[in-house]
């Protein structure tokens, strides 16, 4: 597990997210991102940051929740897209 994007991805959860987050507390790296209160343009504009972030594009077929709904799930699928085998 990388540290450092768990920390980036972090970041950019409690940016986006529709529901105020304590900075002071830890994200639990397991919650599932509806108990943020994300909705689905919220989603999209995650990914978007995501993209950004990261400097890689989601293809269409991985658009799909079980990639995307906590943080360590997102922390294995940039660690594969960027490293060539979901990109």
């Amino acid at each position: 597990m990388n540290q450092e994007n768990i920390t980036r991805i972090e970041k950019l959860v409690r940016e986006v997210a529709p529901t105020y987050i304590d900075p002071e507390k830890n994200i639990n790296s397991n919650l599932l991102f509806d108990d943020l209160g994300f909705d689905s343009v919220g989603f999209i504009r995650l990914l978007m940051e995501l993209e950004k972030e990261f400097s890689f594009q989601i293809r269409s077929e991985y658009l799909l929740p079980e990639y995307f709904d906590s943080i360590d799930k997102i922390n294995e699928f940039i660690s594969k897209a960027t490293n060539g085998d979901s990109d």
